[in-house]
């Protein structure tokens, strides 16, 4: 598995699977009896729960109880620093796994902040320092036939998952 104390990218191209696979992550902390925070820049949690349903992840369980907690971010809604205080709470409050879906959701949500990535390298050196484990997910862009990674988004990560697309 994954160590705690560490930020995981997972890339790759739409429908491949990523944010499945993070969500994988955050249920092997469920089972062991840990909290943990989904941040979702792109998705509902009715949509959110159906696709956790689909995989077979009892989520509503842990939703219900407060192991998880489901947190929604609107475009302008907050700065990197509202968003990473609030982090910083859940962490506080026990959050020891932590998936941020997506880094471009991310981005877009804060379009006029410059050094945006600095803010968010700042806020997962807070979560190692903490021993949580973060899982970041960016999505890869097609450019003539070839995927590339979004820019500058590797050096956050001490593991960079690839998930592709069978032909």
């Amino acid at each position: 598995g994954l160590d705690r104390g560490t930020t995981t990218l997972v890339r790759g191209p739409a429908g491949a699977g990523k944010s499945a696979l993070a969500l994988q992550f955050l249920s092997a902390a469920l089972a062991r009896g840990e909290r943990a925070l989904f941040i979702s820049f792109d998705e509902n949690r009715r949509n959110f729960e159906r696709r956790a349903i689909a995989l077979s992840m009892p989520v509503a369980e842990a939703l219900a109880d407060g192991r998880l907690t489901f947190m929604r971010v609107a475009s302008a809604d907050l700065s990197p620093g509202e968003f990473a205080h609030i982090v910083r709470q859940h962490v506080e409050n026990g959050m020891r796994a932590i998936v941020v879906d997506s880094l471009s959701g991310y981005q877009r949500a804060m379009p006029e902040v410059s050094n945006l990535l600095l803010h968010l390298h700042e806020l997962l050196n807070f979560l190692n320092r903490q021993g949580v484990l973060s899982v970041l997910v960016a999505a890869d862009t097609l450019v003539d036939g070839a995927y590339y990674a979004p820019d500058h988004t590797t050096y956050l990560a001490d593991t960079v998952l690839i998930v592709r697309l069978l032909d």
